[in-house]
């Protein structure tokens, strides 16, 4: 989204597929941030363990920054005073049930 195109591309589904699966494309350019190209780096990761969750993610700086930018004090307090993903129960790392 970033570079406004998709990270992997091929001739073919096939070419697509192992592209995927090997975590091989064109990493962000430099003139972005050092910290979104890692960002970006961690969530393509093919090692799932690697990868952020989406509460580590929504506690890096920069992402912290760019929401309190859209946020007033008291409702960046009330959302994120509590679990992020509070409707839901974590099963396992890959996984997650809605209980409501």
């Amino acid at each position: 989204m970033c570079a406004l195109k998709m990270p992997f591309d091929g001739n073919s589904l096939p070419a697509l597929s192992l592209k995927i699966s090997k975590g091989q494309y064109n990493p962000l350019q430099p003139c972005f941030s050092k910290e979104l190209r890692l960002l970006v780096v961690a969530m393509l990761s093919v090692d799932i363990n690697k990868r952020p969750s989406i509460n580590e993610i929504l506690k890096m700086p920069i992402i912290k920054y760019r929401i309190k930018s859209y946020l007033t004090e008291m409702d960046y307090s009330k959302e994120f005073s509590h679990t992020i993903l509070h409707k839901y129960v974590k099963i396992n790392t890959s996984t997650n049930i809605n209980i409501n």
